[in-house]
Parts: structure tokens; C-alpha cells; sequence
């Protein structure tokens, strides 16, 4: 080999072997898991516990910190402000999908400012229309708009009403 390929082989092994060293040390500290509802809640109960799990996995304690208002857009914030070193996280659901079309002055972008670790939970969502009640509406409805009726069966089996 010569001398141009021994120096080009080290770099490499060294970076990969930095790679490893790095992984290794992660978590060195606390992390933070930022849930952007109330506590109690159907995205807090999850969080809560993972986080069991992970303290666990990581040996490191995992601190979950609730910030609920503005459609998950305060607790978002804080996590978009947060230095990007992997200590602090943030639990989310489907509002943080909508926000910026909800609040479109945002100090953040959700696509750009985040990146996504991974799928928590997935509840299944089926929106049901009954036709005979969406029919009676529109008769009702002398403005001739439509007006539709439906059932939203989520984690909670809650009753919407979409107009």
C-alpha cells in the first residue's frame, strides 16, 4: 500500500471509530421529553410510559415536561429553541401537523426545525357518514350549502359534528 492509501485507510477507521465513541457516550445526561398537552392525557400516558423504558435502556433519567396551549405551538416552540444536541425532545400528535396553518407567524417550521425519531402509537381514526342524516340536512339548509353529519371513532370513540 502506499503511503496515500495508509493515510486515507486511518482517516477512515478514525472516523468511524469517533462514530462509535460518540454513540457510546449518549446519553451522558438527563434528557429532556417535552409533551406539548396536559398531563393526564391521551399523549402524556404514553410518554410517560416509555420513558420508563428508556430511563431504563439509557441508564439516564428521562424528564417529562408538559406545556400544553396553543395546539401543542408553546411546547413545540421550546423544543425548537432548545439546543440540537439530542437532549431535548419532543412527544407529539396530529396537531403539530396543523399549527403553522392555525398560527402562521410561528418563530419555528414543523418540516424543517424537526426531525422525526420515531412512531409512538397509532390510534385508529375511521370517520362514518350517515347519508340519510347528511340528506335531511341539505334539504333543511335553505342557503343550499352542504351540511353533513358524522361520527369520528378515535381512541376515545368521541362524537364530532362536521359542517
Amino acid at each position: 500500500m502506499s503511503l496515500t492509501q495508509h493515510v486515507m485507510l486511518c482517516a477512515c477507521l478514525c472516523g468511524v471509530l469517533s462514530g462509535v465513541a460518540d454513540a457510546q457516550v449518549y446519553p451522558s445526561r438527563p434528557i429532556r421529553l417535552v409533551i406539548p398537552f396536559s398531563p393526564g392525557g391521551a399523549t402524556d400516558v404514553p410518554g410517560r410510559l416509555i420513558t420508563q423504558q428508556l430511563a431504563v435502556r439509557f441508564g439516564q433519567q428521562i424528564i417529562v415536561d408538559n406545556r400544553p396551549g396553543a395546539g401543542s405551538a408553546i411546547g413545540s416552540e421550546i423544543v425548537a429553541r432548545a439546543q440540537p444536541d439530542g437532549y431535548t425532545l419532543l412527544l407529539t400528535g396530529t396537531p403539530f401537523a396543523v399549527i403553522p396553518a392555525l398560527y402562521p407567524k410561528l418563530s419555528f417550521d414543523p418540516g424543517r426545525d424537526f426531525a422525526p425519531v420515531m412512531q409512538v402509537a397509532l390510534a385508529p381514526k375511521g370517520g362514518q357518514l350517515r347519508r340519510a342524516h347528511a340528506a335531511a340536512r341539505k334539504k333543511l339548509d335553505g342557503a343550499g350549502r352542504a351540511v353533513a353529519g358524522a361520527r369520528v371513532d378515535g381512541a376515545r370513540g368521541a362524537a364530532a359534528q362536521l359542517q
